[in-house]
């Protein structure tokens, strides 16, 4: 599987047209969820893989990472692939309460139905864990979930991932992985009072949880314009980041730290 990821990038970041690439539902899963780092966030520190309970600091309080084992009770095991759908792609829960976009859903909108259902495949397939989670931890006012009807209002654009037919196959590939499932924006772009991309500064840099997430936009002077494509993969591997203030790791692992 490892050996195969750059192969299934190129096969399977473009969305449902490219998934006739000869690995089973479930290999493609597996994938999917390291594109999508989803694990860091679902597994608490010393705890098992996936069962949640790591938790997530926002502006506004901290919530906890869901279990998303295939455990019925406390997991997501009982979920129909209708549930799972509507909580990726719409940010809506199984029984129909509004998700907080720590689960980044806005992004996550743009992946194909095909891939998230392999995912899903993928996640049917780990080892259930029973851990009931609550995960919302917010203070009053912001526990409140119905606030997420305006807030979607305001800042969420549902809607799958359409290639850009005037662009190359390579750059819509490249497009399908940052604005859906890589969800780089979620730590890169900068965030308004309410906490909803300020999409005029796109990619530009953002500060993090006491992290500097820095321009990853192609501008020469404060993004990586001028950089080689062997500088960009060393970056996304050590844990330095070049020419910036706060060494270390991101509070995401970046994925393709895990694909050398």
């Amino acid at each position: 599987m490892r050996a195969a990821a750059p192969i299934l990038l190129l096969a399977l970041a473009a969305g449902p047209a490219a998934a006739q690439s000869g690995f089973s539902e479930v290999e493609r899963g597996h994938y999917l969820v390291d594109a999508a780092d989803c694990m860091p966030c679902h597994t608490a520190p010393g705890g098992k893989p996936w069962a949640g309970g790591r938790p997530i600091e926002t502006p506004f309080g901290n919530l906890v990472s869901p279990n998303i084992t295939p455990d019925r009770d406390t997991g997501i095991g009982a979920w129909s692939d209708h549930d799972f759908l509507d909580a990726v792609q719409k940010g809506v829960g199984r029984g129909g309460e509004h998700l907080y976009p720590a689960m980044p859903y806005t992004y996550y909108t743009k992946v194909s139905r095909q891939d998230v259902l392999a995912i899903r495949a993928y996640l049917n397939t780990i080892e259930p864990v029973h851990n009931e989670v609550k995960s919302n931890q917010l203070p009053f006012p912001f526990d409140i979930r119905a606030s997420m009807l305006a807030w979607n209002e305001m800042f969420f654009n549902e809607g799958e991932y359409h290639p850009d037919t005037s662009k190359s196959a390579e750059w819509n590939r490249g497009a399908y992985l940052v604005e859906g499932l890589g969800h780089c924006g979620g730590c890169h772009t900068n965030k308004n009072a309410l906490g909803g991309d300020e999409d005029s500064k796109a990619l530009q840099g953002n500060v993090l949880q006491g992290w500097f997430a820095p321009n990853i936009t192609n501008d020469e002077r404060t993004g990586i314009g001028r950089w080689s494509w062997t500088r960009w993969c060393n970056t996304c591997r050590p844990a330095t980041i070049p020419g910036r203030p706060r060494p270390g790791r991101w509070p995401r692992w970046c994925s393709i730290r895990r694909r050398g």
